[in-house]
């Protein structure tokens, strides 16, 4: 099967105190670089280090966030 679809996805991950990495951003774009998927994800796991010089991401920016790794994925299959 020939395909001429292409999405490039970028994931930011966290370190977590269990010594886990989480995704915590995802963002994903065609190949006309339109925004397909765009989301902060709550990892649900105590936060060691939010890496924020490399994410962008701060405590603060998960406050109120309820979208989880699974909501994501269940997005990405609808696709």
């Amino acid at each position: 099967m020939k395909s001429s679809e292409m999405i490039a996805v970028d994931c930011e991950m966290v370190l977590c105190e269990d010594g886990t990495e989480a995704l915590v951003k995802i963002c994903a774009v065609d190949r006309n670089l339109q925004v397909k998927l765009d989301k902060v994800v709550n990892p649900n796991k105590a936060i060691a280090d939010y890496r924020t010089e490399i994410t962008g991401i701060s405590a603060n920016d998960l406050d109120g966030v309820i979208h989880s790794l699974k909501d994501v994925q269940e997005v990405g299959s609808e696709e």
